[in-house]
């Protein structure tokens, strides 16, 4: 008898693990690695570093990058991240775009290098999936070295989210795929080819409708990938085109997590609708540039939590050939380190390309490349770019000569904090590297900001001075009617030249320091960039810990009036100086 009841027992017991439903990934929790800006190359295409043109056996960073990519690294530190992700208990991977920098060759490899993470991790009884999406660098429809087209992208990664795809949109590489349980991916492209630029069209809003709405009629919770930020993660930030209202619009359709790339730091920002609806948008850096991060996701009803990780070490055989010794020593034993320094140092270069030329300036300013106010413009940023290419501090007295920042600040009346800086660009690497890093805070009275603000005013003052000591006055006609500064005191004394001089060099600050500074040396969300919790898929209400970025950026903008009100003050020093 007990043995009868010991087997009716266990068939109710066995009926009873049948018949009741596994606990969902919705309910227990769903955990994906995601990383981004791959900018992949492979060491065919990098090719032998001494060959290049800029090659320097004494300077570990001379290949240095203006945005500190270390693309010439990359498939080292590529695969070194695969085997962490293989070696991992995460199943799934996502690669929120710029995959690589276009190059048919370069993605071929990269999906091979994809194909046999999943190969290797399967032969050792574990399970990987990858999903990707493009980016910007990733399609150029005018380009025949790059993919030319969606289909062409879509059909070289078509075993990492194509293949077993519930829809793809057949005017873009945007598709749907199942993830674990309740979750399902919704990959966005959000690139207009061939250019920087976001585009959601109002036909691929229509297909990321349709997709949500096949979401919800199936009981899914769509985690959302895509290149481009859709709110913005600084003040000025951009968000171009007619991507300025798809946060509102992907909100009102219950999208609330976002998964973005492109700006190259790590950063979290969150929107809250004219209609109460909340988005959050988690920017994550690139994984080939300082600190080269990652992020680790978990989805509950109730939380998502972020982790940021980092990869620390390359894979050795995977480095081009031709690094110098130290490049090799430094990279293999302190990857952190070189990455930093290599950062730093293609902050140099981005400063002197940013200031020390009109490219970037004249297009804030709409001024033609090729007319004469440009080349007016170009003469007054060449000026600054020449003096922020000085050393920071005297290191010997040199009577009647500039040969430091330090010299110069003093001429026209600027003081100069003092640091273990050595030249701007140390300075600059410090305030984007905090940016990029995440969870930054620096301010109006930190040492690097008051530098920065010091060298960039005394380098305007100095090329102002030198506009006005030219002979032609057309040459400065063409200058000041460019930036919207009266020019009828042009014909008159030395005195209104300079008050003209002076408000030219106002208008210069407002353009050049703005961008530079406003919204990225103050993280404008909180909780944090790196590791944190956001309100999950079930989670009632909105996170009320801080305002929108679009409203604090308000207290930001305020913030730098007062700057600019300074900056006024001394130029105001510098009128009384001369006069």
């Amino acid at each position: 008898m007990k043995k009868i009841l010991a087997v009716i027992l266990s068939a109710a017991l066995l009926l009873t693990c049948v018949c009741l439903p596994a606990a969902s990934a919705k309910e227990n929790g769903f955990t994906f690695t995601l990383a981004t800006d791959l900018h992949y190359m492979s060491v065919e295409s990098v090719g032998d570093m001494r060959e290049l043109a800029a090659y320097d056996a004494n300077d570990i960073f001379y290949d240095a990058t203006i945005q500190g990519e270390m693309d010439h690294i990359s498939e080292a530190i590529l695969t070194s991240f695969l085997d962490e992700f293989a070696a991992s208990d995460k199943e799934v991977l996502l690669l929120a775009g710029d995959l690589t920098d276009g190059h048919i060759t370069d993605h071929e490899h990269l999906a091979g290098l994809l194909g046999e993470m999943v190969q290797k991790a399967e032969a050792a009884g574990k399970t990987k999936r990858v999903f990707v999406i493009n980016g910007n660098h990733d399609i150029d429809d005018d380009n025949t070295e790059k993919f030319t087209s969606a289909e062409q992208f879509k059909n070289c990664y078509y075993a990492f989210g194509y293949e077993n795809a519930l829809a793809v949109d057949p005017a873009s590489c945007s598709y749907t795929a199942e993830l674990a349980g309740d979750y399902r991916l919704l990959a966005i492209d959000s690139c207009e080819y061939g250019k920087d630029d976001a585009k959601i069209d109002d036909a691929r809003f229509s297909w990321i409708e349709q997709q949500v709405n096949a979401a919800k009629k199936d009981g899914k919770y769509l985690i959302t990938m895509l290149h481009h930020s859709v709110v913005p993660h600084f003040s000025v930030q951009d968000i171009p085109g007619k991507f300025n209202d798809r946060a509102d619009k992907l909100a009102a359709l219950g999208i609330r997590h976002v998964f973005t790339g492109h700006m190259h730091g790590n950063d979290i920002a969150e929107a809250v609708t004219a209609n109460g609806n909340v988005i959050y948008d988690v920017l994550t850096g690139s994984l080939i540039t300082s600190p080269c991060s990652y992020r680790e996701v978990t989805f509950t009803p109730e939380t998502v939590k972020i982790t940021t990780k980092y990869v620390s070490s390359v894979n050795a055989d995977r480095l081009p050939e031709g690094l110098t010794a130290g490049q090799t020593e430094m990279i293999t034993s302190d990857l952190p380190g070189y990455a930093k320094g290599f950062f730093t140092a293609g902050m140099s270069k981005w400063l002197i390309r940013y200031i020390g030329s009109a490219g970037k300036v004249a297009q804030k300013l709409k001024i033609d490349a090729g007319s004469p106010a440009y080349a007016a413009l170009d003469f007054v940023l060449g000026c600054v770019g020449n003096a922020l290419m000085l050393p920071l501090y005297e290191s010997e007295a040199t009577p009647g000569k500039y040969d430091s920042l330090e010299e110069l600040c003093e001429a026209y009346g600027f003081t100069l904090p003092e640091s273990d800086y050595k030249v701007p660009g140390d300075v600059v690497g410090a305030i984007m590297g905090a940016f990029y890093a995440g969870d930054e805070d620096m301010k109006a009275t930190d040492t690097e900001v008051r530098i920065l603000y010091s060298v960039v005013s005394a380098g305007l003052v100095y090329a102002v001075t030198q506009l006005l000591s030219l002979g032609s006055e057309g040459f400065r006609q063409f200058f000041f009617d460019a930036i919207g500064v009266r020019t009828e005191v042009l014909g008159l004394t030395s005195v209104g030249k300079l008050i003209a001089g002076k408000q030219a060099a106002n208008v210069l600050i407002d353009v050049i320091l703005s961008p530079i500074v406003e919204g990225i040396s103050t993280d404008v969300y909180t909780p944090g960039d790196l590791n944190t919790e956001l309100p999950g898929v079930n989670a009632e209400g909105v996170s009320a810990v801080s305002p929108s970025p679009l409203k604090i950026s308000d207290k930001i903008r305020a913030y730098f009036k007062e700057f600019i009100r300074i900056f006024k003050d001394c130029f105001r020093n510098l009128f009384s100086i001369v006069k």
